[in-house]
C-alpha cells in the first residue's frame, strides 16, 4: 500500500466516524423533540437550549464531514491517476 493509499484509508475511516456521530447527535435531537421538550407561550413555540445546542453539534458535524469527503475524493482521485 503507498503512502497516498494510505491517507486515503484514513480519510475514509474519519469519514465513517463523522457519519457515526451525525447520526448519534440526530437521534439525540430527535429523542428530545419527540420528548416535548419545548414549550408553548401564547401560541409561539420556544426552543431550549438542549435542542439549539444539538443543532449546532449536527451542523458543525455535517460541515466537518462535507470537507474531509472532499478531502477524500480528492485523494482517491490522486490515486486513481497514479496507476
Amino acid at each position: 500500500m503507498t503512502k497516498k493509499q494510505k491517507l486515503s484509508d484514513e480519510m475514509f475511516d474519519k469519514l465513517m466516524e463523522k457519519e457515526d456521530k451525525i447520526m448519534d447527535k440526530t437521534y439525540d435531537l430527535m429523542r428530545i423533540l419527540l420528548s416535548n421538550d419545548y414549550w408553548n407561550e401564547n401560541g409561539v413555540k420556544f426552543i431550549k437550549n438542549d435542542i439549539h445546542i444539538k443543532a449546532h453539534e449536527i451542523d458543525d458535524l455535517l460541515f466537518d464531514r462535507h470537507e474531509l469527503s472532499c478531502a477524500h475524493s480528492i485523494v482517491d482521485n490522486m490515486e486513481k491517476n497514479k496507476k
